[in-house]
């Protein structure tokens, strides 16, 4: 494997959220089809593997950064709780706002969108400088209808 030959000083995990968003998730009609089944498994099967490689990172006194919205379903893995669990690893909470994170208002204009994202990182330096929630110093327009 690529991680154990090449031995990165950091591996940034940001796997798909798709198949962990509360929003998509509210679609009843689709949640338990076969469809809704089989992405779900493979985003697991993902997530898993994003363990592993994160598990490697640790055994070898290297780091990882995680990133996943704060409200996805992913942070209730077993394989997620046990890494936010171990010794080193942090989890800090930052508003994408306050990183310029920019969308379109429903009238065309540009505006901030907050974002609530969770970062799980085995380096305390990159926490603190993720870790930074909204100041409330502007409005937000919503990440829905495909923004």
């Amino acid at each position: 494997m690529i991680i154990q030959t090449c031995k990165p000083t950091i591996v940034v995990g940001s796997p798909m959220c798709t198949a962990f968003s509360s929003l998509q998730n509210m679609n009843k009609k689709n949640k338990g089809s076969e469809e809704w089944k089989k992405k779900m498994t493979e985003a697991i099967m993902h997530m898993k593997f994003a363990c592993e490689i994160y598990e490697m990172q640790l055994e070898n006194d290297r780091h990882l950064l995680h990133e996943h919205p704060m409200n996805a379903t992913s942070w209730q893995l077993k394989c997620i709780q046990s890494f936010r669990s171990m010794s080193g690893v942090v989890t800090v909470r930052s508003d994408q706002c306050m990183f310029g994170l920019k969308t379109t208002g429903e009238a065309g204009e540009e505006q901030c969108a907050m974002k609530p994202t969770l970062f799980m990182t085995s380096s305390q330096c990159i926490a603190t400088r993720l870790e930074r929630v909204c100041d409330k110093s502007h409005q937000h327009q919503p990440l829905i209808q495909g923004r």
